[in-house]
């Protein structure tokens, strides 16, 4: 922040964001966002079989992979590739989350005047539903591609994306 202190949790930074310019609203107090966010925790946490293991694959460098090991597999109660071979196969992952995304979808295309979730007004729950499929696209294309199917409309989601991409495009870090 401008005072030198730092704030962690996208949350956090989007309500001292606003704090600080309410102008234009982030809509964080949409009901919007609390639904979406329900259903991207539920589907998030049915992939962790498919990204926790990508993500020390595809996108952590060398030496943050012990890192990475040690602490989710703590969290996972077992090792990661223990917990891949468990329960990552045979799409069910993708098939637990198809619900909650699908979810997301109906509520992304309930107002027709879109691409966002508040039709042609830009929230919060933009920015959240869309990093998610920003992070799924970081770890490969065959990840992405699997869960915009899993949305049921991966056309929807793309059209999000594409709006959302003066806000995205700088996808270097």
């Amino acid at each position: 922040m401008t005072d030198g202190t730092y704030i962690m949790d996208s949350w956090n930074i989007a309500k001292a964001i606003e704090k600080d310019h309410p102008s234009p609203c982030l809509h964080l107090d949409s009901p919007l966002r609390e639904k979406v966010e329900g259903h991207l925790i539920s589907g998030r946490a049915a992939l962790k079989p498919i990204y926790v293991p990508n993500v020390v694959r595809r996108l952590l460098k060398e030496c943050n992979h012990a890192y990475w090991h040690e602490t989710r597999s703590n969290l996972l109660g077992m090792p990661i590739d223990q917990f891949e071979k468990e329960y990552g196969g045979n799409g069910k992952p993708y098939k637990a989350a198809a619900p909650d995304f699908q979810a997301v979808t109906t509520i992304l295309k309930e107002n027709p005047e879109g691409p966002f979730f508040m039709g042609s007004t830009i929230s919060y729950t933009d920015f959240i539903w869309a990093g998610f499929l920003i992070f799924c696209r970081r770890i490969g294309d065959d990840v992405f591609q699997s869960v915009l199917e899993t949305t049921g409309d991966a056309a929807t989601h793309l059209k999000l994306l594409r709006a959302l991409e003066p806000w995205s495009e700088r996808d270097d870090h």
